[in-house]
């Protein structure tokens, strides 16, 4: 969320609209985004993880949550200041995450994550062009 947040006005100018999904109410949400420097950016609440669904994201399995890369990676977000160490989770802590990229209601790119620490190095350098 940060690099989202520290790009978030090169996406606007460049036309790209970003929408949070995620599994909490809204009010919540508002103070994380807030919280990560994302005030006011479109967001959907999705309790009942429908829309997870319908684009295939499914619920990780130990390994993919806790292995020794995630922890490492965990480890390297917390120690940057601007995000508080918690354990606290909202909604489903073992929900996978994915990115889309949607035009005209078509997927365009997509990275479904197979660990939680994985980002779509192609997908980030498209959304770094901008």
């Amino acid at each position: 969320m940060l690099d989202i947040a520290e790009r978030r006005e090169k996406y606007f100018e460049a036309g790209i609209r970003i929408i949070f999904v995620h599994m909490s109410y809204p009010e919540l949400a508002e103070k994380y985004f807030n919280d990560y420097g994302l005030s006011g950016i479109d967001h959907v609440s999705d309790v009942a993880k429908e829309l997870y669904n319908d684009f295939g994201l499914t619920r990780g399995k130990v390994s993919q949550l806790w292995g020794l890369q995630n922890l490492i990676r965990g480890a390297q977000l917390v120690s940057n200041q601007k995000i508080p160490f918690t354990l606290k989770t909202i909604g489903d802590g073992y929900q996978m995450p994915g990115v889309f990229v949607l035009y005209k209601s078509q997927i365009l790119e997509s990275f479904v994550h197979q660990k939680w620490c994985q980002t779509d190095l192609n997908m980030m350098l498209w959304f770094r062009s901008f």
